[in-house]
């Protein structure tokens, strides 16, 4: 995407007088890891390019801003969390793990869905992002995406069927 000359010019007169700010509340929600906030703020500074032409109605583009980076910041926070949590149903069985070989076995099938999921199409990926890992229902995760409910479920639908197909290949093959 590239930006006029006027929207360059806005953009780079927001950017310098509110990244501070932008990067300091991200600091606080990630307490204090120095890279996850930088990575946030980046992220705030990509949605402003992406959106500078239409952000020229708003009243205060330091409240939009903030609110960009609060979402982002609890957008990832919960994605980790949901990771963590999937890690963890991996690792259940039901029992105490046994030996170190089983330990290693769970970290290592949590890996593979994480590459499986990471494998899979953007569209795709969003749905079981939103859908899994954010908790949101079926209708909110459409409602973000923009999508029908119908399409965000055919798109779900697709999406599990991949992960099988991948889970069942690599169950075939142990070397993968």
């Amino acid at each position: 995407m590239e930006l006029s000359d006027e929207e360059n010019r806005q953009f780079s007169a927001i950017y310098r007088e509110h990244v501070e700010q932008v990067f300091r509340l991200c600091m606080r929600m990630g307490l204090g890891d120095r890279g996850w906030a930088e990575d946030r703020t980046q992220e705030v500074f990509v949605k402003l390019a992406e959106n500078t032409a239409k952000l020229h109605h708003l009243d205060s583009i330091g409240g939009w801003l903030r609110r960009v980076a609060i979402n982002g910041c609890l957008m990832d926070l919960r994605r980790r969390s949901r990771w963590r949590n999937i890690r963890q149903r991996l690792a259940a069985t039901g029992q105490a793990m046994e030996t170190p070989h089983h330990a290693v076995e769970q970290q290592r099938e949590a890996a593979d869905l994480r590459k499986a999921i990471e494998g899979l199409p953007a569209r795709l990926r969003e749905v079981i992002t939103l859908t899994y890992l954010m908790d949101c229902s079926q209708a909110e995760a459409a409602e973000l995406l923009e999508i029908s409910k119908g399409e965000l479920s055919k798109r779900h639908k697709k999406a599990l069927q991949r992960l099988r197909k991948l889970r069942s290949r690599s169950a075939d093959d142990p070397g993968t």
